[in-house]
């Protein structure tokens, strides 16, 4: 949630200061600066993918009948993870444009928002809310001690959601930027 707090930020003190539109008149084209944005947010998530491996390695026991890719594919979900929940937050701050309210708004939808909505709709139904796709890749590992599986669900229909949130987050970010939606 930090991460997204920092996109947030970075996205909307370009509305701010008006260099989204600086950039925009200096010749780069609106892919341009969107693939900019994503190619950050890449960055971001990778950074921080590199962070836990970097940590894992370095505070965690490797008994020696473990192999030392044992688990590799929570760092996968981790990464599908971020990389997802920060397209959101993207989507979210060039829809609002403040800061502050982009950052409430990210931690109502996140917390309490998609938990209302997926109350009122039937299980089928809310499990696939964006959210929810984002923590069946990375379910709680505490569950463990209460008997619910701990693995990422890399079932074709999450992965497909997963896609299809991802395009629609960058699809909606390149429409308001076409729409010149940053320009208001």
């Amino acid at each position: 949630l930090l991460l997204a707090v920092v996109v947030i930020s970075l996205v909307t003190n370009e509305f701010s200061y008006k260099t989204l539109r600086q950039n925009i008149i200096d010749g780069m084209s609106k892919w341009e600066v969107l693939l900019a944005k994503e190619l950050v947010v890449l960055i971001i998530s990778l950074f921080s993918v590199l962070v836990i491996c970097l940590i894992t390695f370095i505070l965690g026991k490797n008994p020696e009948s473990v192999s030392l890719y044992k688990g590799f594919e929570y760092i996968l979900a981790y990464f599908l993870n971020t990389f997802l929940l920060l397209n959101f937050a993207y989507f979210l701050s060039t829809l609002v444009k403040r800061a502050g309210l982009a950052i409430g708004l990210f931690l109502l939808y996140y917390f309490v928002i998609e938990n209302i909505i997926a109350y009122f709709l039937p299980y089928n139904i809310g499990s696939y809310l964006p959210m929810k796709t984002i923590k069946k890749l990375t379910p709680n590992p505490l569950g463990d001690f209460m008997g619910i599986s701990t693995q990422p669900d890399f079932s074709v229909i999450n992965m497909g959601l997963w896609v299809f949130y991802l395009c629609l987050f960058i699809g909606l970010n390149y429409w308001m930027l076409k729409r010149g939606h940053t320009a208001k």
